[in-house]
């Protein structure tokens, strides 16, 4: 029999005269949603220790954080929920079962963190659902994140190095593209794939080994080429135009150059002002000039 609590829809089972309750949904509709320990009932507190498949489905919730007695998420559980952008958990250790496509359509999905884990970890474990779209990250065992970080950075290598129109017609075949897309646009939409994983990579570098630093930095570079209709350029322009973290980045590993300082800055249009400075400021430093942006808390 289903339930409810606190607007948490829940059902009992029990396993070995065992109980712990299973979350089914939720009543209403909030943004951000807390997942109890317990359940109180009848006096005795019940371990709420499972998330049931497709239990918040499309909900406009945007934080999710998950009581220390989840043992297990099932199929599709947040699937769909394109506001969701934080998850965390309170469990000292990383015993969650995920089911398939958890995550699925989350596309905000910007940190990740289940058990004890840092910024960079929880960021990319939120890239690899998001950009990656696959469970395979989640699962694994990031207790040893030296080998998490290495398979991570093995997965985005081999997608850079393939070719960009590789799997064009079994896309167009099986009828997940729309059909009247053009294999020269369907690489152009891999290749701006291919430098978000890079870019973001780069952002949260932490365990990154030098040599994929350096194909990331080097495929990121060859699609600026100095011209702002370049492919590297666009996606900035598209998803980081206020960004000051990746303005920096493309100034550290010379993305942004002396050469085309002048036509990003034009390129830009309006608006964008803390990033206005912070170029304008870049070149009138290199030109010797009178530095006029130093006021400028960047």
């Amino acid at each position: 029999m289903e339930k409810e609590n606190s607007g948490l829809k829940y059902r009992v089972e029990a396993v070995r005269d065992k109980k712990h309750i299973v979350i089914t949904g939720m009543d209403g509709s909030a943004e951000c949603l807390f997942i109890p320990d317990f359940i109180n009932i009848d006096g005795d507190d019940i371990p709420v220790r499972i998330i049931s498949k497709k239990a918040f489905m499309s909900c406009k919730i945007r934080e999710v954080r998950l009581g220390k007695n989840i043992a297990t998420v099932e199929d599709w559980a947040f699937a769909y929920c394109e506001s969701l952008a934080v998850v965390s958990c309170d469990k000292e250790d990383l015993s969650v079962t995920f089911g398939r496509d958890v995550f699925e359509g989350c596309k905000r999905l910007d940190r990740l963190c289940i058990g004890v884990c840092g910024e960079p970890l929880s960021h990319l474990m939120a890239m690899t659902v998001r950009l990656l779209k696959t469970d395979e990250f989640i699962k694994a065992d990031t207790q040893n994140t030296g080998l998490w970080y290495k398979s991570l950075d093995e997965k985005i290598t081999e997608i850079i190095n393939a070719p960009d129109e590789e799997g064009y017609y079994d896309n167009m075949l099986g009828g997940e593209e729309d059909i009247s897309k053009t294999r020269e646009n369907y690489a152009v939409e891999q290749i701006l794939f291919k430098l978000e994983l890079a870019v973001e990579r780069l952002i949260f570098d932490e365990g990154i080994s030098s040599f994929a630093r350096q194909r990331y930095v080097d495929y990121i570079c060859l699609h600026m080429k100095g011209c702002p209709a370049c492919l590297t350029w666009r996606l900035i322009k598209e998803k980081y135009a206020d960004s000051l973290r990746h303005f920096r980045l493309l100034m550290e590993i010379g993305a942004i150059k002396d050469q085309n300082v002048d036509a990003l800055l034009t390129d830009l249009g309006e608006g964008h002002g803390e990033i206005k400075a912070y170029l304008i400021k870049h070149k009138q430093e290199k030109d010797g000039g009178e530095k006029v942006f130093s006021r400028f808390e960047l």
